[in-house]
């Protein structure tokens, strides 16, 4: 199964086909039915939006990830104006855009309260720039929502308290396989991010599956240049793979990989780039040593496989500023679900498979 789709939002049948196709993501992923009639809600009511005032550009994207075996679907809607003169007055009252024409009425305010993460940035002037997002200019505006299956995080995410993360995998097409993927697992002590890129253009998605089930089988108390040797029976030749780790114990963080995977790390208030050794050739296999770090006060990271533009070291800077954990009010303050979007709009029409994956921890 393929847990994305972007849909371009032009006419009023795009709002049936959008409440069909998150309703049936959601239950694909899992969520009990009357979840599933919430995000129907939502898609529909975002996706009428773009109608009700004459947006440029309106398209909605729909993403499912797997947090160990709890999936969390995103529901977002950008487009290019004419933007929202005062958020905080249509959040609190709408009065600065007109009752649904769906006679729904469910509005922003309502989409917020059923979503359990709600972020929005917009503006009427172009370009505007959002609050605490520096490095990126939009004009119109951007809407993301999380949605859990019965509104509870995984057991980690509340142990860790300051863990933020989101995830973003997309095909090459509608009907191509797709060989990027994202595995996250965790407990009380560790989390373990491992991101795949297998060769072909999509065409090792099967073994990007045996690498997901394999890496089941793993402690995760394993260090990451472990993870990997242990993989390296399953992983095709010139496979990119890379092991993240968070240890709350030891409040360490580690990471070790192969291949063309984008990596940058913020540790407290310097940006790192992990050196990765180049891919697998053959038989041929480097023994793989992972770097370990120790922050003080936070970490944030931004990890990618080559579906996606690498991001220049400023603009990777700017990013990594706005992952930081906690903050404000998530209508005042766009945090990781909104820039996790943000930097995959840019290049949106990919001509291959991609993988992002941001992620944001104050140990």
């Amino acid at each position: 199964m393929r847990f994305f789709r972007e849909l371009d939002v032009r006419i009023p049948a795009d709002v049936s086909v959008a409440r069909h196709c998150a309703g049936q993501m959601a239950g694909e992923l899992g969520f009990p039915a009357q979840r599933q009639a919430e995000v129907r809600l939502m898609a529909s009511e975002l996706a009428q939006n773009h109608l009700d005032h004459g947006t440029v550009g309106g398209m909605l994207r729909l993403a499912g990830l797997f947090f160990g075996d709890t999936p969390r679907m995103t529901i977002a809607s950008m487009d290019r104006g004419p933007g929202i003169r005062s958020v905080e007055s249509v959040l609190r009252s709408g009065t600065d855009h007109p009752r649904s024409s769906t006679g729904l009425g469910a509005g922003l305010g309502s989409i917020r309260r059923l979503a359990d993460r709600f972020f929005i940035c917009s503006g009427t002037t172009a370009p505007f720039g959002c609050p605490h997002v520096r490095g990126f200019s939009r004009r119109g505006t951007m809407i993301v929502v999380h949605c859990w299956p019965g509104g509870r995080e995984p057991d980690f995410f509340t142990a860790h308290g300051g863990l933020e993360m989101g995830g973003l995998v997309a095909p090459r097409s509608e009907t191509a396989p797709c060989g990027d993927n994202i595995f996250v697992r965790g407990d009380a002590r560790f989390v373990r991010i491992v991101i795949v890129d297998s060769p072909g253009v999509g065409s090792g998605g099967e073994a990007t599956r045996r690498i997901g089930a394999r890496l089941r089988e793993i402690e995760l108390v394993w260090p990451p240049d472990q993870v990997l040797e242990f993989l390296r029976p399953v992983l095709p030749a010139e496979t990119a793979i890379l092991a993240f780790c968070l240890d709350r114990l030891q409040q360490a963080v580690s990471c070790s990989g192969i291949g063309n995977i984008g990596a940058w790390l913020r540790i407290d208030d310097r940006v790192v780039r992990p050196g990765l050794r180049p891919a697998v050739h053959g038989n041929g296999w480097h023994r793989v040593m992972h770097s370990t770090w120790r922050p003080h006060r936070s970490v944030a990271c931004i990890l990618h496989t080559d579906g996606l533009a690498s991001l220049p070291r400023e603009e990777a800077e700017a990013v990594l500023a706005g992952l930081g954990p906690g903050g404000a009010e998530p209508a005042a303050q766009p945090g990781l679900p909104f820039l996790l979007q943000l930097v995959f709009a840019a290049d949106r029409r990919r001509r291959d498979d991609a993988a992002l994956f941001m992620g944001a921890w104050q140990p």
